[in-house]
């Protein structure tokens, strides 16, 4: 499995817990709906945008879990 799809399982998870849409977090991390799809599918969005992505899903994770 590659690292974009461990990222997409991942922030699919933590999105179904948290009971967000797609349109959802797209809106709350200033990112397009079609790059949150894409990721949550495990495809390529571009090195930006998956760092973004990665970025925002670890302080989300890390604010779910009580670390600041």
């Amino acid at each position: 499995m590659s690292t974009i799809e461990e990222l997409g399982q991942e922030l699919r998870c933590w999105r179904l817990r948290q009971r967000l849409s797609q349109p959802e977090v797209a809106e709350r991390w200033g990112v397009s709906r079609y790059s949150i799809l894409r990721v949550e599918k495990g495809k390529y969005v571009g090195q930006d945008m998956l760092y973004l992505i990665g970025s925002r899903l670890t302080t989300a994770l890390r604010e779910e879990a009580g670390i600041q």
